[in-house]
């Protein structure tokens, strides 16, 4: 069996389930997890390992005190064989990796360079993100996608939810591919 959710080496969930591997009859709360792993927010542990709880690879439940706690849920054992012995090493061999910076979202060799100087619009002194996409989604014809990087997707959710609300008639849509680390956002109509 292939587990559904494969976290990316070095992030907390991937840690958090190095850990369970050399410790399968632990359990963590979201305290622990934080004083181990170095979270500054306690309430910063249950998002970022909600993935690996959706995909079973770990499971949620109360203690006796009442407390949230973890322990090694069903798909466990898939996520182990499927990652192979670099998943299990110890935790301290990580040394506190930082993730890769995302990609850039634009091409900047193909940005043109235009004479003159143009002062603030509005009072608006910069261009957003958010502008960028909705520019970009203006550009989409019916039958047309667009695939951006996955460490945009929240950002892209935002800036869509705001497109289709100032352009109804358009239909635009968006797909979520993590295994090939893309959202889609599609022009339907």
């Amino acid at each position: 069996m292939k587990p559904t959710y494969i976290p990316e080496q070095g992030s907390l969930p991937h840690r958090v389930l190095t850990w369970f591997a050399l410790n399968p009859e632990e359990e963590l709360t979201f305290a622990d997890i934080a004083r181990k792993f170095d979270v500054a927010v306690v309430s910063n542990v249950r998002p970022s390992l909600q993935l690996a709880i959706n995909a079973g690879l770990l499971i949620l439940f109360k203690d006796e005190k009442g407390q949230s706690t973890l322990r090694l849920g069903p798909a466990f054992d898939a996520w182990k064989a499927t990652a192979g012995p670099k998943a299990v090493v110890p935790v301290r061999a990580h040394g506190g990796a930082q993730r890769k910076a995302p990609p850039p979202l634009l091409d900047l060799d193909a940005v043109e360079v235009k004479k003159g100087l143009i002062g603030p619009r509005n009072g608006d002194n910069a261009i957003t993100l958010r502008k960028q996409m909705l520019a970009l989604f203006a550009r989409l014809q019916p039958d047309t996608r667009i695939e951006l990087p996955l460490a945009y997707q929240y950002s892209i959710k935002s800036a869509l939810t705001a497109y289709n609300r100032a352009n109804p008639q358009k239909k635009l849509g968006i797909t979520v591919d993590r295994k090939a680390g893309q959202v889609i956002v599609n022009r339907f109509v």
